[in-house]
């Protein structure tokens, strides 16, 4: 099931939808742990659409981002971009 849009259309519906992920992006930074600041810095938003779905991805490419975010074993989380995207979403 999917909306039927003309060209125009989606192309600003694509647009807003990556609109929010920039600001998941802010807020997931803002939220992100600093020690060297490079998962901070890793945190982006990508327009990864195709001519028949759009699909906005938010995270990072940090090989420990998921441990910092969900923890280990041994360590807490301190989750950054699931309370970032869950507080942006909710001002929609």
């Amino acid at each position: 099931m999917g909306l039927d849009l003309n060209k125009r259309g989606r192309d600003k519906l694509r647009k807003m939808a990556y609109s929010v992920g920039l600001d998941i992006e802010s807020n997931a930074k803002r939220r992100a742990p600093v020690d060297t600041g490079r998962l901070m810095n890793s945190v982006t938003a990508e327009d990864r659409s195709t001519h028949r779905r759009i699909r906005i991805v938010v995270g990072s490419d940090v090989d420990y981002a998921l441990y910092v975010e969900k923890g280990t074993k041994d360590r807490e989380g301190q989750p950054f971009l699931v309370p970032a995207a869950k507080e942006e979403i909710r001002k929609l």
